[in-house]
């Protein structure tokens, strides 16, 4: 979208009275005026008042700073804790130039089915901490980078949000103070290795099935959406990252890039074929896309799916199934991956490799396929 004098002008009245008056407050009219320009204007270059508002948080740079780390220089030499402290203080910044904004926008979230986009925007902030941490980020973290970056920024946001409302707190009476002590939380939790509190509970075979099915008739986005949770066993979060250009398809192979990783798409789930590699239920879904976004999931408005919308479709093409355990949950579509890739005869340092995860989580899930194994190898001596 060309960025004309008229549309800038807008965008910046937008933000002004967005974060003064409120979004429901504002009118078209009173945005036009303010931006000098024609109210005709403003409906050719957005629609509408909505369309401009998503337009803001898209475009507007108080949005693209929040993106955009090139201020924050690392130094050479840094220890995480020192980047993470410098990344936390730099975004405590950047969002204390837009606590009107933020504090209206987030007022009429849920008014419209786009206000996704703001979701949406917050993941690439995500991101931008994901990027600035680089590798040490991953390095053998007790929680995924994203969520880590998640988190961060869902505190700093309302840490912002607090403060603005005058909600003030005695324990942190100092921004520095607040800063030390989310620093200390993340490096006591996020970023020390725990014992794992994960329980195995993989699925069954005929469940798994049963499920791809009901998720075939449910539509080839849930079908492939499935077919991807349990033939790469990736979590809801990954599934958000992945991108239509950055795989690898080929007769011998399919390879799915997940940050900065790629993971095999099985062709074979516990025991069944889904296709080959080049068609399978992924393959088939986006040969039915006819629009330009990157992302390979979309929601129901065409924008790239988040992970509460892969969790909701889960929910829908699980609905009144029940496994030994109860109803089946998305997490349990990644061990039951784990599991099998053990099963097939993978080695724990190798599955780190692929997953990001350190080899102690994974150890549980190695001595389930071991059980699994041996259970089996008891049927077939009993069966001769």
């Amino acid at each position: 979208m060309t960025r004309t004098p008229a549309r800038e002008r807008l965008l910046q009245a937008a933000v002004e009275l967005f974060s003064t008056q409120g979004v429901r407050e504002t009118t078209t009219r009173q945005i036009a005026e303010r931006a000098e320009v024609n109210e005709v204007t403003l409906f050719r270059q957005f629609g509408n008042k909505h369309g401009l508002l998503l337009a803001v948080i898209e475009e507007s740079e108080v949005f693209s700073t929040l993106k955009n780390l090139d201020r924050i220089s690392p130094v050479e030499g840094d220890t995480l804790r020192s980047k993470f402290r410098q990344y936390a203080e730099g975004r405590l910044q950047a969002f204390a130039q837009l606590p009107e904004f933020l504090l209206s926008v987030v007022a009429e979230a849920g008014r419209h089915p786009g206000e996704a986009l703001l979701a949406h925007s917050l993941t690439q902030i995500d991101q931008a901490l994901v990027g600035h941490l680089g590798e040490a980020i991953d390095a053998r973290p007790h929680l995924p980078p994203l969520q880590i970056a998640a988190l961060l920024n869902t505190l700093l946001i309302g840490w912002t949000v607090s403060r603005f409302a005058g909600v003030a707190d005695a324990e942190w009476p100092e921004r520095e103070d607040f800063l030390d002590s989310v620093v200390e939380l993340f490096f006591r939790g996020a970023f020390t290795e725990l014992p794992l509190s994960e329980a195995v509970m993989d699925l069954e075979g005929p469940l798994v099935h049963a499920l791809l099915e009901r998720a075939q008739k449910s539509g080839a986005q849930d079908y492939a959406l499935l077919y991807v949770l349990f033939a790469a066993g990736l979590s809801a979060e990954e599934i958000c990252t992945l991108k239509r250009l950055e795989q690898v398809c080929e007769k011998d192979r399919y390879l799915l890039r997940v940050e900065n990783r790629q993971v095999p798409l099985n062709r074979h789930i516990l025991g069944r074929a889904y296709g080959s590699y080049t068609n399978n239920p992924l393959t088939r879904y986006l040969k039915t896309r006819r629009d330009s976004e990157p992302a390979l999931f979309l929601n129901e408005v065409g924008k790239p799916m988040m992970p509460e919308e892969v969790r909701f479709r889960w929910a829908v093409c699980t609905q009144d199934l029940v496994s030994t355990v109860g109803p089946p949950a998305i997490e349990q579509s990644r061990q039951t991956w784990y599991v099998e890739m053990f099963i097939r005869g993978v080695e724990l340092e190798t599955l780190s490799l692929l997953t990001g995860r350190p080899p102690e989580q994974l150890q549980p899930f190695l001595d389930r396929a071991r059980e699994k194994l041996a259970l089996e190898k008891a049927l077939k001596l009993d069966q001769r």
